[in-house]
């Protein structure tokens, strides 16, 4: 299963990103349900293959270093909040 590891959110300043995990051929459909319910256009940042094929792993280890390494703070879920000085923009 070709899993990757993503990074959502919105260009405007401030707004919380969601850091998830998904199929490759299914990100695009992710990004839409996410957009559903949120006001703000949502795109992906980054995307990221797991060397060793989990996912799940990746994910949890680049959640932990923002939140305890980098002082991001982690919000419900997946979702990570940021704030003017902290861009999550390549």
């Amino acid at each position: 299963m070709d899993e990757l590891v993503y990074v959502i959110g919105s260009e405007e300043n401030g707004s919380p990103f969601k850091i998830g995990k998904s199929k490759t051929k299914s990100l695009k459909n992710r990004i839409k349900a996410l957009q559903t319910g949120n006001p703000l256009t949502l795109k992906s940042f980054y995307e990221f293959t797991p060397k060793d094929g989990n996912a799940y792993i990746l994910e949890s280890k680049i959640r932990g270093e923002l939140v305890y390494n980098y002082g991001y703070k982690k919000l419900k879920g997946e979702w990570i909040h940021t704030d003017n000085k902290k861009s999550i923009e390549k």
